[in-house]
């Protein structure tokens, strides 16, 4: 086998273009909920807390100036952003939970081997 014929094998693997799809899908996701922080969330607790922006907290020592704010403003994007994931992921999980459940590929292919062979 030729080495062009194996990277078609293996790029066109289920698992591989599975992998993939889910990269992109999760790209765009992100791109959806850092928008929903950015422009819902964080001006919201600015509405209820003073600022929607921590940037400027900042304190220095011996010259060195630490940003507390920029982590600050990440800590809460990575919390509600989890919150946000944790959300979704839990509506999905019941709605996979309602759907019925796929029949086992393995298992059809074990009783058409079990019918053939009790013939």
């Amino acid at each position: 086998m030729g080495l062009m014929q194996e990277f078609k094998a293996w790029i066109t693997k289920g698992n591989l273009l599975e992998i993939a799809i889910g990269l992109v899908l999760a790209l765009a996701f992100t791109k959806v909920i850092d928008a929903f922080v950015k422009y819902l969330v964080t001006p919201l607790l600015g509405a209820i807390g003073g600022s929607p922006n921590f940037d400027n907290i900042k304190f220095h020592i011996n010259g060195s100036e630490f940003g507390i704010g920029a982590f600050l403003n990440a800590l809460i994007a990575f919390l509600i952003i989890g919150f946000v994931l944790f959300m979704v992921a839990k509506a999905a999980m019941r709605m996979m939970k309602d759907a019925p459940p796929e029949p086992d590929a393995h298992l059809e292919v074990l009783k058409s081997i079990e019918a053939k062979i009790a013939r």
